[in-house]
């Protein structure tokens, strides 16, 4: 049962499945993943140490 896994509609439709089948389990949330809004001049900021390799074709 390790790499088990099921999704279900709510946390309580998994809860009650696994208890009605006499199992232990784990809830585990959704992580989303944020991505931090970025503007076209960032590309150009000077940070010290980055390597910038520009390609021409």
């Amino acid at each position: 049962m390790q790499g088990t896994s099921l999704k279900f509609r709510s946390k309580e439709d998994a809860i009650h499945f696994c208890e009605k089948q006499g199992w232990d389990y784990m809830v585990q949330e959704p992580h989303v993943a944020r991505i931090p809004p970025k503007s076209y001049a960032a590309n150009y900021d000077y940070v010290p140490g980055k390597l910038r390799i520009h390609h021409t074709k």
